[in-house]
């Protein structure tokens, strides 16, 4: 469940360029790193912390 929670989190109903879109943002804003690190592969997408940076 964890690892498919990045695209379980999406809206339906979406084209396939907005969900990817918005796959791409759950992803990147490190609200999901327990699924990246599920996936072992956490230390290869860059995440933004609190704060932007």
């Amino acid at each position: 469940m964890t690892i498919s929670r990045p695209l379980w989190d999406i809206e339906t109903g979406l084209s396939c360029e907005e969900t990817m879109a918005r796959l791409e943002e759950n992803i990147l804003s490190g609200d999901y790193q327990d699924a990246l690190d599920l996936l072992g592969i956490s230390n290869l997408i860059p995440t933004t912390t609190q704060g932007g940076t």
